[in-house]
């Protein structure tokens, strides 16, 4: 079965300043033979994302697994083109702040 999940990753810097973006949600596709296996992988592959890096201000940069936000069945065994592999709920916040541009000059 086909399996698509949600890593939150979290990022952390070195620098006073607090980061724009704390958080980044990764969605990747699993091949599993059930929900239990894709979480156990899903994890792996957060954890496998892990690294560090020095920003252009010289500040230590560090993005480490927080965790599997979920974990959705894709129904269909043939990929192709429209197939859906991720659908959630959002509260009307939610849906609000996914409508905000992220800046990328400000992370």
């Amino acid at each position: 079965m086909w399996w698509s999940a949600s890593i939150l990753m979290k990022t952390t810097s070195s620098s006073a300043e607090p980061l724009s973006a704390p958080f980044e949600e990764n969605i990747v596709l699993i091949k599993a033979p059930d929900e239990a296996a894709a979480m156990e992988e899903a994890e792996k592959i957060g954890r496998q994302g892990e690294h560090h890096y020095t920003s252009v201000t010289k500040d230590d940069i560090v993005v480490r697994f927080d965790r599997v936000l979920s974990v959705y069945q894709i129904l269909h065994e043939d990929l192709t083109n429209g197939v859906e592999i991720f659908s959630r709920f959002l509260r009307q916040s939610e849906a609000e702040s996914l409508q905000i541009p992220f800046n990328d000059e400000e992370a």
